[in-house]
């Protein structure tokens, strides 16, 4: 079977994941791509990577270069004009990604009702949050995660008091910085807190940063006398053992995130979670964090910041009960059984 994904965002291709960090919209692309590929699918992969090659079986092609002749599934990756790319198709997917309300826009309208794709879903949050004007094929198929973080082995030893953030510094980093300098370090002078992120990391070696981040900086520079550090986002490989040395994973509820693939990954490892909410509801995340066994969802920040004390105490047990059942319950979702439920889609 001929199997062609399509994406028309940045550059980057399935070797991109194994030399730097990339989002996980784009990593997913490739996870799937070369899981369909591992089963002997002739598959090809078109956006806008610099130059054609193979690699994991997969055939990258530049998005300016002509299409595949032959087709047999399409699977088009966020945008819904990508469904007119190639014409003889037996099947067409639309996989989202990310807030659903651009649907609604006369042209997506003409092009899901001319070409009706299957729509595939990240979880159920997503699916709730669109309403279409006319049934559609659809599944939710939940993201799969790469190897480094499924197969990581854990250390058995207690971790450092390190907790880590990943998450954008404008979703909620000013207010998790202060209650970290104000009552969280204050009741535990050894807690470090590690802040990955690509904006901070740059200006603090060039000092460069956008005017949106006028006043997190002031905040940043005085928490650095707390114990928090800025550090850049690695590939998948490093990212493991990162998420396999800290304590615990501090992660804002985002209004408009669908996914949360830093969590989903962190989660394989061991890392317990504690999402932050501001209106006692944590959106998708929630559909990342088994709340009260691999993690919490803190309904207000007194609970936010006792759970962060308890967890990073010396000796915790519960940080114990969380690593271990994160590990029991958030490793199985490779991209192998998420390739096999888009089979279901077709077979």
């Amino acid at each position: 079977m001929r199997i062609t994904l399509i994406d028309d965002s940045i550059p980057f291709d399935g070797s991109t994941p194994r030399k730097r960090s990339i989002g996980g919209a784009e990593k997913a692309f490739v996870g799937l791509s070369e899981a369909f590929a591992a089963k002997g699918y002739e598959v090809t992969a078109v956006n806008r990577c610099e130059s054609y090659f193979e690699l994991n079986g997969v055939r990258w092609l530049p998005f300016d270069a002509p299409r595949p002749p032959d087709c047999e599934i399409l699977i088009a990756f966020r945008r819904p004009t990508l469904l007119q790319e190639i014409d003889d198709v037996d099947q067409r997917f639309l996989w989202l990604w990310g807030p659903l309300s651009f649907l609604n826009k006369a042209k997506n309208q003409v092009l899901l009702d001319r070409y009706m794709p299957t729509l595939i879903y990240l979880g159920e949050t997503q699916r709730r949050s669109w309403k279409p004007n006319r049934i559609y094929q659809e599944a939710i198929i939940v993201p799969g995660v790469v190897d480094a973080y499924l197969d990581f082995e854990s250390d058995q030893s207690e971790p450092p008091p390190v907790a880590i953030t990943t998450t954008h510094p404008r979703h909620a980093m000013q207010e998790i910085l202060r209650l970290w300098v104000d009552e969280i370090r204050p009741n535990n002078d050894h807690a470090q807190l590690h802040i990955y992120s690509t904006s901070l990391s740059r200006w603090r070696d060039t000092g460069e940063i956008g005017d949106d981040f006028d006043d997190l900086i002031p905040m940043v520079l005085k928490s650095e006398k707390c114990g928090v550090f800025i550090k850049s986002p690695m590939p998948d490989s490093i990212m493991a053992n990162v998420y396999g040395a800290a304590k615990l994973h501090l992660y804002p509820a985002i209004k408009m995130e669908m996914y949360g693939n830093t969590l989903a990954e962190s989660q394989a490892t061991g890392l317990p979670a504690l999402v932050r909410t501001t209106d006692q509801s944590a959106g998708a995340i929630a559909e990342r964090v088994c709340d009260g066994q691999s993690g919490y969802i803190a309904p207000d920040d007194p609970a936010f910041v006792n759970l962060v004390a308890e967890i990073l105490a010396e000796s915790s047990g519960i940080y114990r009960s969380l690593h271990k059942d994160a590990l029991a319950l958030q490793r199985q979702r490779s991209w192998q059984v998420v390739s096999t439920e888009f089979e279901a889609l077709w077979s």
